[in-house]
């Protein structure tokens, strides 16, 4: 371990570590109470060359590695044994694009002597202190991860080859499956910091006299669209009844409107749930106290769970155990009522999709299904299922996974019915369905980078902005300026001869410079009548990040620099 090279698995002290595999009936493993030897492992050890700190505690007869971090960056352990006598642990640092396994050595009082590997074949030994900053996880941690899926509370960096799950304390919860982030452009594994930040100043406007009915939350990041949809689950309002509750609810920055989205309702738990491939701020809705529960007008959409434990079915497979969605998009629709059309003919193309999850911490008492509530009316219909590989912990391998969908052709819901939509998985390739993304998916957003710092600039319009950055040693990095000697960069220039309507621009570092950075946007050109545009950014400090920051610029001021914020790092 060389100094200042940093090598140790990182999580902050809100990780959500994994829970107890779960065996193939759905019981958990029994943990005995055993009293390890090697007495005095457990406890908080860190790294005086990289600053990394570990948390290594007893459970289970065994000494396991809770936690770790480096200056708040968090990273998953992909794997890790006692043998008895000593503790090993694997972690890929997605900073350093290593993977890197590290072996205790020797115990002598507050000093810990580990033996390490790196994927890039180089190897040595270093020596660890007790004491650093303690994180104490809000759940007992398994000792070998099923399937690689992260947890972490307000944001979270995801891969390509990972799954992974981000709450926060407003009760939202973002579920992102295996193969849902995009590779980046050159094919490799990208990453995408996901975060949950509340919203207390946004009061939804929404349409046809509906009412928000839980927290408002800026879901990221934005701009991009998944590869697959990922599940967005909101908590409904302690004063509203779960019959009143309709769906979930986006703004679409572009229209600078709300868009209502039927969701499923559970209310038992009290959440509402929804799919979609992209984000932004969302919030739950329902009808308002004065608008009773309407079953005359309204009807159901049941579209059924996929079973347990389904194979992986694609080509090439080199893994079985598969996550498995089903869903359908509602490509137009016709209502009993015209003036539905009003609010809800802006949902089309939208994603209504359940999942099977496999393994912790997916929970096992979901419904069998997810039950949409819709307005009277005939809708047309694709239906799709994707399967994605689970990863087990290989850090370089991207799962195989595929899509297909099919013309499920039109239904009609009549007042207080409830139609099926059943789950059977064709064979892969099978001549009824077309192998590859549903068109109501939209097209993909290849990843860009991530970072210890990372801006991004987003905005619906079309019109060329610009996002440019001055570094605290005063380098402006920007599209005619694009690299720094720093390391820092853009990589993402959205152009009106290119042009991609939300396509983001983005600059990141990898080892920021320390200091004070100025973030500002330029109105660059006018791609074709787009007028004053509204813009966001997202700043992200070591995969930490806060709310987006609004402003315009305007076609009237091209080439006027607008500043949006400055911040500092660390």
């Amino acid at each position: 371990m060389t100094p200042n090279k940093k090598v140790l698995i990182a999580v902050s002290s809100f990780v959500l570590a994994m829970v107890v595999i779960a065996c193939s009936c759905g019981t958990l493993i029994p943990t005995p109470t055993v009293t390890p030897p090697m007495s005095g492992l457990a406890g908080t050890w860190n790294s005086p060359d990289t600053g990394d700190v570990y948390e290594i505690a007893s459970q289970g007869g065994q000494y396991v590695v809770v936690s770790c971090t480096w200056e708040g960056t968090s990273y998953s352990i992909i794997s890790q044994s006692w043998s008895g006598s000593s503790l090993t642990w694997s972690y890929y640092d997605s900073d350093l694009s290593l993977t890197i396994t590290l072996t205790t050595a020797s115990l002598s009082g507050d000093s810990l002597n580990v033996n390490y590997s790196l994927s890039d074949g180089s190897s040595g030994s270093t020596t660890l202190q007790r004491g650093g900053v303690s994180v104490t996880p809000f759940l007992d941690v398994t000792v070998t991860p099923q399937g690689n899926i992260l947890t972490n509370p307000d944001s979270l960096t995801v891969t390509s080859a990972e799954a992974g799950i981000v709450t926060n304390d407003t009760g939202v919860t973002l579920t992102i499956p295996a193969g849902a982030v995009p590779a980046n452009d050159d094919g490799s594994i990208g990453s995408m910091i996901f975060s949950i930040t509340q919203d207390s100043t946004t009061v939804p406007s929404l349409p046809g006299g509906y009412v928000p009915v839980g927290p408002v939350v800026n879901l990221g990041p934005e701009g991009f669209v998944f590869e697959q949809p990922v599940t967005i689950s909101i908590p409904i309002s302690a004063s509203i009844d779960p019959a009143k509750v309709m769906g979930a609810s986006y703004y679409d920055t572009g229209q600078s409107v709300w868009v209502l989205v039927p969701g499923s309702v559970d209310a038992t738990k009290r959440t509402v749930e929804v799919s979609t491939t992209h984000l932004s701020i969302w919030t739950a809705w329902g009808l308002s106290p004065e608008m009773p529960v309407d079953n005359v007008n309204y009807g159901s959409l049941r579209i059924a769970r996929p079973g347990k434990n389904i194979g992986y079915g694609g080509p090439d497979a080199r893994y079985t155990d598969a996550d498995t969605s089903h869903g359908i998009c509602i490509r137009a629709a016709t209502f009993t009522d015209p003036d539905e059309g009003d609010w809800w003919a802006r949902a089309e193309n939208l994603e209504y999709s359940v999942d099977n999850y496999w393994g912790a911490p997916y929970p096992d008492d979901r419904a069998p299904y997810g039950l949409y509530r819709v307005p009277t009316g005939s809708y047309q219909i694709t239906e799709y299922v994707s399967q994605s590989e689970i990863n087990p912990g290989d850090p370089m391998y991207i799962p195989h996974f595929y899509q297909m969908w099919r013309d499920y052709g039109t239904v009609t819901v009549a007042g207080g019915q409830t139609v099926d939509i059943p789950f059977v998985l064709p064979g892969y390739g099978d001549p009824a369905w077309t192998v590859g993304r549903p068109p109501c998916w939209g097209t993909m957003t290849t990843s860009v980078g991530v970072g210890k710092v990372q801006v991004t600039l987003n905005w619906n319009s079309n019109a060329d902005l610009d996002l440019h950055v001055v570094e605290p040693g005063g380098f402006e990095i920007y599209f005619d300026d694009p690299l720094s000697a720093t390391g820092g960069g853009l990589d993402r220039d959205n152009q009106c001869s290119d042009f991609v309507l939300g396509r983001p621009e983005n600059i990141f570092w990898t080892t920021p410079p320390t200091g004070t950075y100025q973030v500002n946007v330029i109105y660059y050109e006018d791609c074709g009548g787009a007028g004053p545009v509204n813009f966001t950014v997202r700043i992200c400090i070591s995969g930490n990040c806060g709310n987006p920051i609004g402003g315009i610029v305007n076609a009237e001021d091209p080439g006027v620099s607008v500043p949006v914020t400055s911040f500092t790092f660390p």
